[in-house]
Formats: structure tokens, sequence, C-alpha cells
């Protein structure tokens, strides 16, 4: 074998060598290629920010049924916490995840504390103007919570003149007021404790709250039951800063793979299910 031809034989291996090095080297981010997770460079920065960081911060509103609470050991738990970690380990990246009330979950947002918020947020049109939602990760319209012996008030599902209760600027504030008189909805500052007790004692005639997160309340609490089917429809999803179209995109390319692989249905069977 000639000098040339061992020469060429060796830059070959070698170079094939590199390729291979490379590809274990690369960034978890390299991975997702062919989904556009890449940034480009005609992007604004909020995705290449994630990126660097290699955590996303994620702000949640606790306790919220099933939604969201913390645990028995201390930590994050439920439907929106298994949906978002799953969406940040597909993206390569971890999660930080922060409580706030309910309030200052928009102010975390919009001064960068969070890069998203996960806590059962439905699409408005008021709030589309004022922040950047994902595709819809759950369909979950507002539901009642009565006590089990209540069977005038099961029956008929006549709010008139009765006390409902709700968190305060929520959706379900403005559902209530047009069950009732405004002035006999109440509000609350999370669907703790509190407002169930007040359900129990009667100061309060119902609970009103989004679907999704009546089977950790009602699983909790067995003389408590959901009143009939949900009143209306409402979408859920994540929401962003106004302007962060980047990191928006990625979140929606895995929630969309999520949808039909079947990842969403399986962590929606596990937490929502009343009969469990």
């Amino acid at each position: 074998m000639s000098k040339k031809s061992l020469t060429l034989i060796i830059g070959i291996v070698i170079f094939s060598a590199l390729i291979i090095f490379s590809l274990f080297l690369a960034p978890k981010t390299s991975l997702f290629s062919d989904k556009g997770l890449v940034a480009t460079p005609n992007e604004d920065p909020s995705w290449n920010n994630v990126l660097a960081r290699g955590e996303l911060l994620v702000g949640v509103n606790m306790p919220y049924g099933s939604m969201e609470f913390i645990n028995d050991k201390g930590e994050p738990d439920g439907f929106d916490i298994d949906v978002i970690k799953e969406v940040a380990n597909r993206l390569g990246l971890k999660v930080k995840i922060t409580n706030y009330e309910w309030d200052s979950l928009f102010v975390a947002m919009n001064s960068g504390a969070a890069d998203v918020l996960v806590s059962s947020i439905g699409v408005t049109v008021d709030r589309s103007s004022e922040m950047l939602f994902s595709v819809p990760y759950l369909n979950a319209g507002s539901a009642l919570i009565i006590k089990k012996d209540n069977d005038v008030l099961g029956a008929t599902i006549n709010l008139n003149n009765k006390k409902i209760g709700v968190q305060k600027n929520t959706t379900a504030g403005a559902e209530a007021a047009k069950l009732t008189d405004p002035k006999l909805v109440v509000n609350y500052e999370d669907y703790g404790q509190k407002i169930i007790d007040d359900l129990k004692s009667g100061k309060i005639d119902a609970i009103l709250l989004g679907y999704e997160a009546v089977s950790g309340i009602v699983k909790s609490n067995p003389d408590l039951v959901m009143s009939g089917a949900p009143i209306n429809e409402g979408f859920v999803a994540i929401p962003t800063r106004l302007g962060n179209k980047s990191l928006i995109t990625r979140i929606n390319i895995i929630l969309k793979d999520m949808k039909a692989d079947g990842t969403i249905k399986k962590i929606e069977d596990k937490w929502m299910a009343m009969d469990k």
C-alpha cells in the first residue's frame, strides 16, 4: 500500500471519528433540529435565553385541586406539574417551579422571574391582548361543587340568590355573576381549605371553578360532589410574555407531540378520573 493511500485512509478514519465525537458532545437541542427547536438568527431571544440557562422558570398558584398542589413529600405535584415537567424534559431543559399568589403570577411573568405560567390559566380575549398563549392543552369548562346532601340545589342547579365562592380575579368570578346576584359572589384568595370549609358550613352554597380541578377536591372531600356537567367550555394554555414567540413556538411543538402520542391523555386520566 502506498503512503498516499495510507494517508487517505487515516484521514477518513480521523474525520469519521470527529463526526461521531461531535454528535456525543452536541447539546440536547441538536436532537430536535428536525422539529425546528434550534434557534435561528432572526428570532427574538426568548428561546436562546432559556436554552443558555438550561432551565425553564415556571410560575404556578397552589393549591388548585388536582392541578397543582404540594404533595406529602413537600414537592409540587398534579396535572399541570406533570405537563410542564414533560415539556421541559422534551426540550432538554431542567425545570424550576415557584409558587406565587394568583395576582403575583402575572407580575412574575412580565418581570422575567418566570418564563411561563402553568396554573390552569384559561384563554380569554382580554388575556390574549396582554400575554402570549401556547396552543391549549386542556378543554375544561367551569363546574360547580356543592354538598352531597344538597338535593334541591343538585337537582335544579338553580343558583338564583345563592352564594357562590370563587377565587378572586379569575374567570370564575364573571361566570358566577351570570348565575346569581353579583353581590353574592364571594371572593377567596385561592381554592384552599377556607373556601371548602365555608361550603361545608353553609357560609356559601357552591364553589365554581374549572372542571379540571374538581376531581382533586371531591376525592379529598367525600361529602362534596360536582353538581351536573360543566356549565361551559374553557381552554387552558401556557402563557408567556408578549414577544416571547420563539419560546412559545418550541413549547407548541412539544405540546402537539404530547397530544399526538397520547401523553396528555395519560396525564389527564391519572389526575382527573372521578372514580379514583
